[in-house]
Formats: structure tokens, C-alpha cells, sequence
């Protein structure tokens, strides 16, 4: 805007104190939304909470309504550490995020009384920062069955910024050799066997299994059905 130009144009827009200045300008500014949603919505996949469409034989419960508040919720939290100065840690660890009554419900936590979002502690619910957010936890899993690869690929590129190699030509699901009847850890293991799988399948597994006590639309469970 006009105030950045004629700051620039004087030499003095670089200087730490004018340069610190016009940021706090600029984050107090409502244009600055376009941050968290933009590049919050990039860098956390938020945008494709749009298109996300779980069984709806298995999950009649996900709708629109629950789509959208999975969404608020990822943009308000992320929010909080752009217009908040916060410990960028809190991202991963904070036990408060924002909620309506909707995911209070979807949380198994009280009710907060409100259609809108609210801060309330989720560490009751047993959920820390984006990881425990029903928004992460539906985008990173198949629409009738959780992933533990998507999930753990999620995390070593948006978080760990690793570059994994495309898969080898023709793999789609398991390889042979892999019993389908094993409980998912075994036929992950079965899986690492083979070479070709090992390499990103290793570093993938270990990252995705942690989630695995939430469900396909990031409800907690004790079991997998």
C-alpha cells in the first residue's frame, strides 16, 4: 500500500524498528485473513476438506455441517499462532483449539454452547495441535478406512519438508506375500520387506501408526472395526 511505498521510496522500510512496525500494521489488518487461509490452507490441505467425501454408508454422521467445522476449526487455531505471537512448538503440543458444539459433540467433550467456535481445552479428548484435529485426521485417511501411509507421508512432507520418491511402477496396495488375514501392523511389516518398499515405507509407518486410535473422520476409538 501507499504507507509501504513511500517507506521504501525513503530508504527506511528495511530498518528493524520500521520494518517490525509495518508488520504488526499489516497482521492487525483484516486483508491479512488471506494468510491463514491461504497459506494456512495450502500448507495444512485444509482447501480440500471441500471435496472430502467419506463412506456415507459407514459414516452417515459426516455431512456438510461437520465438514465446515472441521475446516473452522484448522483456520482459527492456525490463526491463533499468526495473530498471536505464539511458540510455533504449541502447533504441535497446544491442548487448546477452537470448537463448536457440533465437534464438541464429535469430540465427546460438553457441550460449549455455541454454533460459533470457541478456545476450549480438547486434551480431555486426548488431542494435541493439528494431530488431533478431525479436519488432519479425515484428509490423510481413505474414504472407508483410515491410512497410516498418508498420514505418515503427511507429516514427513508438510512438517519434516522430505521429499519421498514416487512409488515403483505398477504398486497399489500391499505386495504379494503379504497375508491379508494379519493385523494391519504385521502386514505393514510383511510389507517393508520387500526393498523396494522399505526405504520410504520405514519412515512412513512409524509416523503414521501413532494416529491409528483415531478413525477415518478422526472420531477416537480403542479398536479398529
Amino acid at each position: 500500500d501507499d504507507a509501504l511505498l513511500d517507506l521504501a521510496a525513503e530508504g527506511i522500510l528495511n530498518t528493524d524498528a520500521v520494518l517490525e512496525q509495518q508488520i504488526t500494521r499489516m497482521l492487525a489488518d483484516e486483508r491479512s485473513e488471506a494468510l491463514h487461509r491461504n497459506f494456512g490452507g495450502q500448507w495444512l490441505h485444509t482447501r480440500s476438506l471441500d471435496t472430502v467425501e467419506p463412506s456415507a454408508e459407514l459414516f452417515p454422521e459426516f455431512d456438510d455441517e461437520l465438514r465446515a467445522a472441521m475446516k473452522t476449526e484448522a483456520e482459527l487455531f492456525f490463526a491463533s499462532f499468526q495473530n498471536n505471537n505464539r511458540d510455533m512448538r504449541e502447533i504441535l503440543t497446544s491442548e487448546e483449539s477452537y470448537i463448536n458444539d457440533r465437534l464438541a459433540t464429535h469430540y465427546e467433550l460438553p457441550p460449549v454452547q455455541s454454533e460459533l467456535h470457541q478456545a476450549t481445552s480438547v486434551g480431555a479428548a486426548g488431542r494435541r495441535g493439528i494431530f488431533g484435529q478431525a479436519g488432519f485426521l479425515t484428509l490423510t485417511s481413505e474414504l472407508d478406512h483410515t491410512s497410516v501411509v498418508k498420514r505418515g507421508k503427511w507429516v514427513l512432507e508438510q512438517l519434516l519438508c522430505k521429499t519421498l520418491a514416487p512409488p515403483p511402477p505398477d504398486v497399489e496396495g500391499f505386495t504379494e506375500g503379504v497375508d491379508p488375514s494379519a493385523p494391519l501392523k504385521e502386514r505393514m511389516a510383511q510389507h517393508r520387506r520387500d526393498a523396494s518398499c522399505a526405504g520410504c515405507h520405514q519412515d512412513m509407518d512409524n509416523l503414521g501408526f501413532p494416529f491409528e486410535h483415531f478413525d477415518p473422520i478422526g472420531r477416537y476409538r480403542e479398536t479398529d472395526p
